[in-house]
């Protein structure tokens, strides 16, 4: 299904450069990593 949508946007925009990718989220969350470095901040 993903590679039906890489090729309906590569028409729609006319760039035969699209490449599909994806982004494995695992532990910690990157809102976490934000928290850590705001609070080093503070303190």
């Amino acid at each position: 299904m993903l590679h039906l949508f890489i090729e309906l946007y590569k028409q729609k925009i006319g760039d035969s450069i699209v490449e599909i990718a994806h982004i494995k989220l695992v532990e910690p969350p990157i809102l976490y990593a934000f928290e850590i470095k705001l609070y080093n901040l503070v303190v």
